[in-house]
């Protein structure tokens, strides 16, 4: 059983690796106020100011829940980041309420009053969607209004 709690944490380690930054090399630190396991679930949530990080990458959260498939317990198939979620990568900004890392689409989507920023240009709406193997990003804005919007700082673009 010790040994299934412990193959569960380093899978939840290494599938936090590459939903973050793709890095399987470099070490990846999550903290939080608790940590369950639901082994024949095959789910690991931390729960309570989760904070994780890789090198330039930080992630918090209020909860964040690995899921692996329950064919094999080390290949994690989903990643979700509840409340308060907000990421920070080199330069880069990201916020909103809820987001969910699908890895076997490969998909991100980032929900709730979702804002990134990037060298102080700003884009806001309700749902981002990410293909990372398209590299297609698609912000759209649910709210009262229905549009998005962009605060784009002369000579910096959009890169």
């Amino acid at each position: 059983m010790m040994r299934l709690l412990w193959g569960m944490f380093l899978a939840c380690l290494s599938t936090a690796t590459a939903f973050a930054a793709g890095d399987l090399d470099n070490p990846f630190d999550i903290e939080a106020d608790t940590l369950e396991v639901l082994q024949e679930e095959g789910i690991a949530t931390f729960a309570g100011h989760v904070v994780a990080k890789q090198e330039d990458l930080t992630l918090r959260c209020d909860k964040l829940t690995l899921r692996t498939s329950r064919a094999e317990v080390k290949a994690i198939d989903h990643v979700v980041a509840e409340g308060h979620v907000y990421f920070t990568w080199n330069k880069d900004e990201a916020e909103g309420d809820h987001a969910v890392y699908d890895l076997t689409k490969q998909h991100i989507t980032l929900t709730g009053q979702v804002r990134l920023k990037r060298d102080g240009n700003v884009l806001t709406g309700t749902k981002l969607t990410y293909d990372l193997p398209t590299g297609k990003v698609r912000l759209v804005n649910s709210g009262s209004n229905g549009r998005v919007k962009a605060t784009i700082v002369p000579g910096q673009g959009l890169n």
